[in-house]
């Protein structure tokens, strides 16, 4: 396994605490892996893309129904989110088959970097 490549520099549109109540528009959550977890907060889905030396499950590069996102309080607890974080670990709770129970999660590492997709809308934007 290689190490992810170091994060950018953080650029002006870029922002290090997501506020879930309030933001609209696609963002792109970056972690300490090659894998990108993309958040349609309008339609509040989630597509997490894998990279290339990710574990890949079900699911992946599709967009799918986002039930909530929590938090790594700790080593052991998660509380639910109203904010992404850069220096935290997220896990998402999606619900892949819509409205069937049939949870699935991530747990992404530590997130990197948070920022808008390139174009409103573009769901198949790149990180800058």
């Amino acid at each position: 396994m290689t190490d992810a490549p170091a994060p950018r520099p953080l650029e002006q549109a870029d922002v290090t605490r997501l506020d879930l109540t309030t933001a609209t528009g696609t963002w792109l959550v970056l972690s300490a892996s090659q894998t990108v977890y993309r958040l349609d907060l309008d339609r509040w889905l989630l597509r997490r893309e894998p990279g290339p030396d990710s574990t890949r499950g079900p699911f992946d590069d599709e967009w799918v129904p986002l039930v909530r996102i929590e938090v790594l309080d700790d080593d052991r607890t998660v509380v639910e989110a109203t904010e992404v974080h850069v220096g935290r670990r997220h896990l998402y709770l999606t619900d892949p088959l819509g409205l069937t129970g049939d949870y699935r999660w991530w747990i992404q590492r530590l997130a990197t970097r948070i920022c808008p997709a390139d174009e409103p809308g573009d769901h198949r934007a790149s990180p800058r």
